[in-house]
């Protein structure tokens, strides 16, 4: 995360350990998703979760 903030891809007011913690939930949970059912979470649908989270996080909160 500290990488991502350094190089500009994290919204100005956004708590580090807070996106860090949300990013691994994330990641942990597609991953078990795809474990269970890949036709439910096929890689282009991961790729358009994590895209979208990544889009977001680049936003400044509110």
């Amino acid at each position: 995360m500290k990488l991502l903030d350094a190089n500009g891809l994290v919204g100005q007011g956004r708590d580090l350990d807070v996106e860090a913690t949300r990013l691994h939930a994330l990641i942990d949970g597609l991953s078990l998703q795809t474990m269970n059912d890949m036709k439910m979470m096929p890689p282009s649908r991961i790729r358009s979760v994590v895209t979208h989270h990544l889009t977001e996080l680049a936003r400044p909160t509110t």
